[in-house]
């Protein structure tokens, strides 16, 4: 969801790739072929790379299911012959198909173009996305209108719209980054996260209980989804105690099944959990929580039908059900729309229909919310004026009519898909995932506080291991505010990976221990207007003596990169 850090930077992310791909250089080498007599003398290498590059052209024409297959071979072959331009764009391709690491996929179809710039109409498609991914989005208005103007008169019209469509959102992206929302976010750390998969946050009214999806280890039967080769959804909850998450459990049958089991929303009170299950075609399902054990989830008949039924939310007065649903009939608008069904007093569901062209466009909308404050919904859309991909929207309900949808602005909203947002009863923080690169792996849940009255904050990730950086180390952080001398964290790691959000203006000093291990040290400054920043600190201990490190964080030339060389905003200057 959020591909950058809480920034008014918009082009950033570009150049946090280029640093990484030093072959996107000036001096120009023509396209080379992968053909053995262009490689004279390095024939055993040749025929290694080009086994490579069979392989991955196999697993490219399974399927974006196989694009992983594909690019672990394509970027062996392109370490031998970085110069073949239809192999840097079947590398942008499979970057660009793939939610992790999408980002990728710009400088190598640049260099494909590089090679060759004449690689068809097609291609300009595909990197006006990639730019537009990368919210250059004025050379994505460029490539776009080009692959609309270079286009034949048999072109694909669905093409030629789409593009129109995606230079709408790049104008939309353009006024939406002028003027940034003030939020800070945090990941909810390893104890709710895995390497896999995970989010569909629910909470409950005072925020002592969330609920979400997972597609980690240890799923329900064992079983992996032979469409996309990756574990069937589970649900898990944790709780939060002392304004800490415990670490996430599987909620356990009967919630969970051998299949697909989501968590789409849970009431106010804590009660009422709906699920989504992929039988019929796709339904939507409620269980009750009895004392401590959750009732047989039943399918919502009512509002259920042989179409696609993926998500709904509980009005804040119990009385209406606002859902998705992607069902043909009189009042549809295309794609998926929202709907809602009346809710009696003994638990019914009737008065099925469509909420109108209020909400609902002819592009698909999802993930509504309904907020405790009994009148605002929050839902994503395609449509309105999306800066990518589903964009957050918010609108009240009088009962009977919404207002105008209002997008929730950058950085909430990004040229990515942006589902899955619940609020809490404050409307102080909200819920949602994202994969992003600090991440632990694929998408994490994150929490967002809106700054506009809130401390500022800096949120240091560590990750803790041996000398070797192989092995995460259990291991114990102190952090100390220098000038009061209070110790503000004093916190054990779960498996090398904890973190500390620290009010900026400040400077620490920063403890790490371990058994076995010579502690580390260090003094940060954090300055004031490093507020609202992540910063990765990896940090490897090891037997020898250690020197006291000073330092802090710098602005380099007007940008900013992160500790550690991933993609933030900050850089450590270190003296020893």
């Amino acid at each position: 969801m959020f591909e950058r850090i809480i920034i008014y930077y918009s082009k950033c992310l570009i150049c946090a790739f280029l640093w990484a791909f030093p072959l996107l250089s000036d001096a120009q080498i023509g396209n080379v072929e992968f053909r053995e007599k262009n490689f004279e003398g390095r024939e055993a290498e040749f025929k290694k790379a080009f086994d490579h590059y069979k392989k991955g052209d196999y697993f490219f024409l399974r399927g974006p299911v196989y694009f992983p297959q594909a690019l672990e071979n394509y970027l062996v072959a392109q370490t031998f012959n970085p110069d073949n331009a239809d192999l840097n764009f079947q590398i942008g391709l499979c970057y660009l198909n793939l939610q992790v690491d999408r980002l990728k996929s710009l400088p190598y179809l640049q260099r494909a173009q590089r090679l060759n710039p004449d690689l068809g109409n097609q291609f300009l498609l595909s990197l006006g996305k990639a730019y537009h991914y990368n919210m250059d989005f004025d050379q994505a208005i460029r490539v776009y209108n080009e692959f609309i103007e270079t286009s034949g008169e048999s072109a694909d019209t669905l093409k030629i719209a789409q593009a129109k469509k995606y230079i709408l959102e790049c104008e939309s992206g353009k006024e939406l980054v002028k003027k940034p929302v003030r939020v800070r976010i945090d990941n909810l750390g390893p104890g709710v996260n895995s390497e896999f998969a995970d989010y569909a946050p629910v909470i409950n009214f005072d925020e002592s209980k969330l609920i979400f999806t997972s597609r980690r280890i240890g799923t329900t039967g064992g079983m992996v989804d032979p469409i996309d080769s990756t574990f069937f959804e589970d649900i898990y909850i944790t709780f939060n105690i002392d304004n800490e998450w415990l670490p996430a459990k599987n909620i356990g049958n009967p919630i969970n099944e051998d299949e697909h089991d989501a968590s789409i929303n849970l009431s106010g009170d804590g009660k009422k959990l709906l699920i989504y299950r992929t039988k019929n075609g796709g339904d939507i399902y409620q269980s009750e929580l009895n004392g401590i054990e959750w009732s047989e989830p039943e399918a919502i008949k009512e509002i259920n039908t042989r179409d696609y039924e993926n998500h709904a939310t509980y009005s804040a007065d119990g009385k209406n059900l606002f859902f998705i649903s992607n069902r043909e009939d009189e009042g549809s608008h295309g794609g998926k729309d929202i709907y809602i069904a009346d809710i009696s007093e003994d638990g019914k569901f009737s008065n099925v229909r469509n909420a109108g062209s209020a909400v609902n466009t002819d592009y698909d909308e999802d993930g509504v919310f309904f907020h405790p404050d009994g009148k605002t919904m929050y839902f994503s859309s395609m449509g309105f004026n999306s800066m990518g991909g589903f964009d957050i929207f918010k609108t009240e309900w009088d009962g009977s009519s919404f207002s105008e949808p209002e997008n929730l602005g950058y950085p909430i909203n990004s040229p990515e898909d942006d589902v899955f947002f619940v609020l809490t009863s404050d409307g102080r923080r909200a819920y949602f995932a994202s994969y992003r690169e600090e991440g632990y792996g694929d998408k994490d849940i994150y929490v967002m506080h809106f700054l506009d009255d809130m401390e500022l904050l800096s949120s240091l990730q560590f990750k803790i291991s041996d000398s070797t950086n192989v092995n995460k180390l259990a291991a114990n952080i102190v952090i100390k505010d220098v000038a009061t001398g209070e110790i503000v964290v004093n916190r054990n790691t779960e498996a090398g990976e904890t973190i500390a959000n620290l009010p900026a203006g400040k400077t620490y000093e920063i403890t790490v221990s371990s058994d076995k291990y010579l502690p580390y040290t260090e003094v940060l400054e954090i300055p004031y207007d490093a507020g609202s920043q992540v910063v990765m600190r990896k940090i490897e201990l090891g037997i020898n003596p250690q020197v006291l490190v000073t330092g802090a964080f710098a602005d380099l030339e007007g940008g900013y990169g992160s500790m550690d060389g991933y993609r933030s905003f900050w850089i450590l200057k270190q003296e020893r």
